[in-house]
C-alpha cells in the first residue's frame, strides 16, 4: 500500500513538474513576441519629406524652392518609365512639364525628345535623373545645372546594372517669384484649392517658368 501511494505521489509531482516546464517555456516564447513602435524624427526642411504639417512658403528660402523647382523640372525633362501612356500624358498641355516651361520650351521638348522617350518606354526602358550641381555663374542669366542620367535596358530585374551617363549638363533661363500664381496662362483666375484637389501636381502652381534650354 505505502509503495503504491509513493508510486501515485511521484506521478503527481512528474506531472506537476512537466507543466511547470510547459508552462515557462510558453512563456518564455510569449516574452519574446514584442513589437516595435517606430518613432521617426525627420526636421526635413521639404512638406514632402516630412510626417508633421507642412511648413508655410514664406518661411523657406528662395533659393531653396527655386533649387527644387529646377531639378523638379529636369526630372520631367528627361525621366522614363516602361509605360507608354505616361509619355501620353507628359505630352498634354496641362502637364507638369508643359505648366513649368514656355511653349517655346515644351514644344522644343516634344520635337527632339518625346519620340525617342516614348520608344524607350515602348520597350520597357526605365531611366532614373539625379540632379546635381545648380549654379548661377556671375554676370549670366543661365543656371548651370548637372546630371546623371541611370537607364536600365532589361525589365522586371533587379540584378540588371543601369548605364550610366554622369556628369551631363544643360543651362536653363528661367522666370522665378516667390510665391503663388494666381492666373492661369490665359489670363484667367486660377484656383489652386481646386486644381491640388483634383490631383493638380504641386510644383506647377508656384511662380516658375523655365523660358530657355540649352542641352549640352
Amino acid at each position: 500500500m505505502k509503495k503504491a501511494t509513493a508510486f501515485l505521489f511521484g506521478m503527481i509531482l512528474l506531472v506537476i513538474a512537466t507543466g511547470i516546464v510547459v508552462i515557462g517555456g510558453k512563456t518564455f516564447d510569449i516574452s519574446r513576441n514584442f513589437s516595435v513602435n517606430s518613432v521617426i524624427f525627420q526636421p526635413a526642411d521639404l512638406s514632402r519629406d516630412r510626417i508633421e504639417k507642412p511648413i508655410p512658403l514664406h518661411v523657406l528660402s528662395d533659393d531653396l524652392i527655386r533649387n527644387n523647382l529646377i531639378k523638379k523640372f529636369v526630372h520631367e525633362y528627361f525621366y522614363i518609365i516602361p509605360d507608354s501612356n505616361d509619355m501620353q500624358r507628359r505630352e498634354k498641355p496641362d502637364s507638369a512639364l508643359a505648366r513649368m516651361s514656355d511653349p517655346s520650351v515644351f514644344n522644343e521638348w516634344k520635337d527632339k525628345f518625346a519620340e525617342d522617350m516614348e520608344n524607350q518606354a515602348a520597350q520597357n526602358i526605365m531611366r532614373r535623373v539625379i540632379v546635381g550641381n545648380i549654379v548661377l555663374p556671375p554676370s549670366s542669366e543661365y543656371f548651370q545645372v548637372t546630371y546623371d542620367l541611370l537607364t536600365w535596358d532589361i525589365a522586371n530585374d533587379i540584378t540588371a546594372a543601369p548605364q550610366i551617363q554622369k556628369n551631363k549638363t544643360m543651362s536653363i533661363r528661367l522666370e522665378f517669384e516667390k510665391g503663388v500664381r494666381q492666373k492661369q496662362t490665359n489670363g484667367t483666375f486660377f484656383d489652386v484649392k481646386k486644381y491640388l484637389s483634383a490631383g493638380g501636381d504641386p510644383a506647377t502652381i508656384l511662380k516658375f517658368r523655365v523660358v530657355e534650354v540649352i542641352v549640352k
